[in-house]
């Protein structure tokens, strides 16, 4: 029985572990519209390019996280 509980568990961390990554990764996406926004106001076309670079690797993790999330939750 204890195998069997801790085994659950590290299945629940595992797939906790997913969803707070996907959740931190959109949220600092989010963060990044702003960072761009602000830059642009500024006319610093440096900062803005390195945002949209920030963001074009967040999607790219999120999009790692969702295939890796389905197959756990399935």
């Amino acid at each position: 029985m204890e195998n069997f509980i801790s085994h659950f568990q590290g299945e629940n961390v595992e797939r906790d572990d997913l969803i707070s990554l996907f959740y931190r990764t959109l949220k600092e996406s989010e963060l990044c519209n702003q960072y761009i926004m602000d830059a642009e106001r500024c006319g610093n076309s440096e900062l803005v390019e390195f945002y949209r670079e920030i963001q074009a690797q967040d999607r790219l993790r999120v999009s790692r996280t969702e295939e890796f999330l389905s197959r756990h939750l399935s």
